[in-house]
């Protein structure tokens, strides 16, 4: 089911008895349970009709809330967070969740909650269909979170230029968890200004790592030159969490596979349109002209061959052959080079 279909169903009160959650996004997979908590149960009666579970569950331990009639309520509400049941689950456990998703008794709403669920596995999950519906919330496009921040604004009465707006979604990474945060603070710096500006957001708007890295890279292509080095280290020590070295360390292997796909892809005669096609991840189409323009200052073979010794690095970090911040110098430096 597609995201849009699960805003009508819940905007009409035409909510299933189950549904299936996993993906990226977050934020927008938890305000849509929250959504239908608001929609199913009156809050005064929330505590006696709503239960949230998080973690290793047997659907034996929940029997009890299954089972019983609402309080003062037509509706209950089960949430079921990261439970382990739909990884491995067979024999017995596996029958008895088939059954309760087919047969499930009318009073009770079952939103299960996957957040790290394969989605190469959805097959296997196929018999929710039969009262309920999988909704997959992957990250949004950058001019999907664009427009849902100008909407944002607009009901907080504020208008920002589109030069600021997209300033704010690149620094905030594609998360839109992240920008809805950015949203908070740039409306308590302009308190009651109605224009927001790209000076307000180059003054409030906080830096992802992601969006850093694009930075370093973009001067790493433009420049090769020594002094990113410093810089490198810099964004390193950085550590707001232990896994910096290696989110900024998969980031630029990536953006290096994603250059050197460019300039395949352009050598076989294809347009930019076409080759945004090719990415993972969605991207605008100003960043695919910019990534052509940058494939030109290399040559295909060099483009190969840092890739290669990339991935050789990764895997001798994996291994424990190499640390992270070695491997990330050297990387680093085979992108250096004067070809």
């Amino acid at each position: 089911m597609e995201i849009k279909e699960l805003d009508k169903e819940i905007s009409s009160n035409k909510i299933r008895s189950i549904y299936f959650f996993y993906g990226e996004e977050t934020f927008l997979l938890d305000s849509k349970v929250l959504s239908i908590k608001k929609k199913l149960i009156a809050p005064d009666f929330a505590d006696f009709n709503v239960m949230s579970v998080d973690g290793k569950t047997k659907l034996s331990d929940l029997s009890d809330f299954i089972n019983s009639y609402p309080f003062m309520s037509d509706k209950k509400l089960l949430i079921i967070k990261n439970s382990g049941l739909f990884s491995g689950n067979k024999g017995a456990e596996l029958q008895e969740l088939k059954e309760l998703c087919a047969f499930p008794p009318e009073y009770l709403h079952i939103i299960f909650v996957e957040k790290d669920f394969d989605k190469k596995k959805e097959s296997t999950i196929k018999f929710i269909e039969d009262n309920g519906a999988i909704v997959r919330f992957d990250r949004l496009s950058p001019t999907q979170i664009e427009n849902w921040l100008e909407r944002m604004f607009e009901k907080q009465e504020k208008r920002i230029t589109p030069k600021a707006l997209s300033n704010m979604v690149a620094r905030t990474g594609g998360s839109l968890t992240a920008a809805y945060n950015e949203f908070q603070k740039l409306l308590a710096y302009v308190g009651e200004r109605a224009d927001i500006t790209p000076e307000d957001v180059d003054n409030v708007v906080s830096k992802s790592v992601e969006f850093m890295v694009y930075e370093l890279f973009d001067k790493i292509v433009e420049s090769r030159n020594r002094t990113v080095m410093t810089e490198l280290k810099l964004l390193c020590d950085k550590r707001d969490k232990k896994d910096t070295p290696q989110r900024v360390y998969s980031i630029l292997l990536g953006a290096v596979s994603e250059l050197l796909m460019v300039k395949q892809l352009k050598a076989d005669g294809l347009s930019a349109e076409e080759i945004s096609g090719y990415y993972e991840r969605k991207v605008p189409l100003f960043v695919v002209n910019k990534a052509i323009k940058q494939s030109k200052k290399f040559e295909e073979d060099f483009l190969a061959e840092v890739f290669r010794k990339g991935t050789m690095y990764d895997l001798y970090t994996k291994s424990g052959k190499m640390d992270i911040e070695t491997a990330l110098q050297l990387f680093v430096t085979e992108l250096l080079v004067t070809e």
